[in-house]
């Protein structure tokens, strides 16, 4: 058994990531055994209003790595693949409910993603980020985090690599919108000539257009300046979501709000998928083998659940901005 299933095992994943196969050997040779000693984490805890319960259970966990050299290598190695490689995307992919069964505990993902707080900082500076994209920075991380560390004692591996985007600084918030510079997109439906802009949705306020336009209008003299783009190239605007889903129509009102956002773009592709819409819909991160247990609180939630229930498919949709729109 090589040491990357060994370590597979250990921390019982469903199987060994391509990045772990990709990275390990460049990851081994930069590893120090005491490389969390270089960072202070009440500091940083500090930096982003983190409370004493949430810095107690992070020290701990810390205690545990300096006692157990395979975490304490995983630890480093899922800082490493974050901030260090080209394969953070794999990391989407990590997550399963066995995972920390035996050894470790999901305190372990938050500790790689905070040990990048240096970077967040310098990245900031980099970008001359104002007080309102630093704040709301640091209110994402917040956030996300104790809405993890209250669910799980700590955090999953996609909010791991989804806050790194922050880290990293490609991605800027204006009103309603997110906006995620890629640099580099392989996506046969985008214009390469132009330069590509992500667009996320943050959860937790409704979907009104009236507060999407205006993100939209603002937008686009933040965006060439915090990511120093060529004024004389244009701008991309797309997004990968189940809120482009062509089932939703049979789900919801012709003026409801995800409707009248789907009517902003042209979709241009869709994929089979179930994972997104137990998570956003259905508040699930497993998707279950029997669907009759799925809740049916809203309208949405009772319409897809019979939708599944007759053995039908759903699928998320990619999909570009109108020119118009903007």
């Amino acid at each position: 058994m090589d040491k990357l299933e060994t370590l597979q095992h250990y921390i019982d994943m469903d199987y060994i990531p391509k990045s772990w196969s990709l990275c390990y050997q460049d990851a081994l040779n930069t590893f120090k055994k005491n490389w969390f000693l270089d960072f202070d984490f009440k500091s940083i805890c500090s930096f982003y209003n983190l409370p004493n319960d949430f810095i107690i259970s992070l020290l701990e966990t810390i205690d545990l790595l300096k006692n157990d050299d395979n975490l304490n290598f995983l630890c480093y190695f899922f800082y490493y693949i974050l901030y260090f490689s080209n394969e953070s995307h794999d990391i989407w992919s990590w997550d399963s409910k066995n995972v920390f069964t035996n050894h470790g505990n999901h305190m372990i993902p938050t500790i790689s993603l905070l040990a990048g707080q240096p970077i967040h900082m310098e990245n900031m500076q980099k970008r001359n980020y104002d007080k309102y994209q630093i704040d709301k920075h640091k209110q994402n991380l917040y956030s996300k985090i104790l809405n993890d560390y209250y669910s799980i004692i700590g955090l999953s591996f996609r909010h791991m690599v989804w806050l790194s985007i922050f880290i990293k600084c490609d991605i800027i918030e204006i009103g309603r919108l997110q906006y995620d510079y890629r640099s580099s997109v392989d996506m046969d439906c985008l214009n390469d000539k132009k330069y590509h802009i992500k667009l996320h949705i943050p959860s937790g306020n409704p979907l009104n257009i009236q507060d999407i336009k205006p993100s939209l209008a603002d937008a686009k003299k933040y965006i060439y300046s915090y990511f120093d783009l060529e004024p004389n190239r244009e701008l991309e605007y797309y997004c990968e979501s189940w809120l482009f889903s062509p089932e939703l129509k049979y789900f919801l009102n012709e003026d409801s709000n995800i409707l009248s956002f789907q009517r902003l773009f042209n979709i241009v592709k869709y994929r089979e998928n179930l994972k997104d819409f137990m998570l956003f819909v259905f508040n699930l991160h497993d998707t279950p083998k029997d669907f009759s247990i799925l809740k049916s609180d809203t309208s949405l939630q009772k319409n897809m659940k019979n939708y599944l229930l007759e053995g039908k498919k759903l699928h998320i949709g990619t999909a570009i901005l109108k020119n118009e729109v903007i």
